[in-house]
């Protein structure tokens, strides 16, 4: 099985959880580090349906229209219902700078603290094991990543795909790249979890270590059986 580029999944409003999650999967990444391509896979053998539901403009916004809902719980309680798979797994893609936006939306002027960014995912995606996406191949993510910075006002190029960012757009890029990345990575150590690790380049195209990820998650057999047919 190899994956690539993919339009991310949606949430199923036929499904109708009635009970929490039994467990979460969290993908925690940089944006542009090939978070939608991981996701699919996570998706495609039975770790719900990850997406980065607290982008604000791009999925809740859109959702809390469809759901016809206002408030943050009620938007944890309709993703919960609508996008927990028959096997009781919760999907989420999270990223940094949506983790510490959702603790001034909780907490408001409270200092935020690792163990307090914990209760916030806990309370999202109950039982969460997480995954750390990192991608080693710079250029490519300094350009995805500027263009999901320039989303939706990025001018796009007669051949399609956004412009390319000039060198000092690329270098400030990189630097919050590289911040972002070792938020990421203070955080795991501050509260004492270590993530299952996953290099992008190294998982796509490589069915070997699509499996090795997909065992890692400890995902029920009969969806570990599609990831190695």
């Amino acid at each position: 099985m190899s994956i690539s580029p993919a339009r991310a999944a949606e949430p199923d409003d036929q499904f109708d959880a009635t009970e929490r999650p039994v467990r979460s999967i969290v993908l925690c990444a940089v944006p542009g580090a090939g978070e939608d391509a991981v996701a699919d896979l996570l998706r495609s053998n039975g770790a719900g349906i990850p997406r980065a539901y607290f982008d604000t403009e791009a999925v809740a916004r859109p959702l809390l229209a469809r759901w016809e809902i206002a408030n943050l719980d009620e938007y944890i309680t309709a993703l919960h219902r609508h996008c927990t798979t028959a096997n009781g797994v919760f999907g989420l893609v999270l990223h940094w700078h949506e983790l510490r936006r959702l603790h001034r939306q909780v907490a408001g002027p409270r200092q935020s603290t690792p163990g307090r960014l914990l209760e916030i995912v806990q309370a999202i995606a109950p039982e969460p094991t997480f995954v750390r996406l990192q991608r080693t191949d710079r250029a490519p993510h300094v350009r995805a990543l500027h263009g999901w910075l320039q989303r939706p006002r990025s001018p796009q190029r007669p051949g399609g795909g956004v412009s390319t960012p000039s060198p000092a757009e690329a270098d400030r890029i990189g630097a919050l790249l590289d911040a972002t990345d070792a938020a990421w990575a203070q955080w795991f150590e501050a509260i004492g979890v270590r993530p299952i690790e996953v290099v992008y380049e190294q998982v796509v195209g490589d069915p070997a270590v699509q499996r090795g990820l997909i065992t890692d998650l400890e995902l029920p057999a009969a969806t570990l059986a599609r990831a190695t047919g």
